[in-house]
């Protein structure tokens, strides 16, 4: 089993979304999935989204995940509170486990709509 986020090492899963926004945005929360170089749709991904709060939201594909193309799946989510955020991927297939957690940070917004 690989467990590993290397691409040179075999399963490969690379996250988007890292980085500071505005509340308000709309912010994808992507990853793309390769075994050996090669884009592979995972057999199970299921995600979690940590609020500053301490709000702990839950996603899924199908129900809530898209899959964009073969390997390449976002989840969408509106920014409400600021402060530190972090998220997770767990996905697994035939030969590999991986789990994958990423940061962004979402400060106030200097306009009103």
């Amino acid at each position: 089993m690989v467990t590993t986020a290397d691409p040179l090492a075999g399963f490969n899963a690379l996250t988007t979304g890292a980085g500071h926004y505005e509340v308000g945005t709309l912010i994808y929360l992507g990853a793309w999935f390769a075994n050996g170089g090669v884009m592979v749709d995972p057999v199970s991904i299921t995600g979690l989204l940590y609020e500053p709060d301490g709000t702990l939201s839950q996603f899924s594909y199908p129900a809530t995940i898209t899959r964009i193309d073969v390997g390449v799946y976002r989840f969408e989510w509106v920014a409400r509170k600021t402060g530190d955020h972090a998220y997770q991927y767990h996905c697994s297939g035939n030969d590999f486990a991986l789990t994958v957690t990423k940061d962004f940070y979402v400060r106030p917004t200097q306009f009103t709509t």
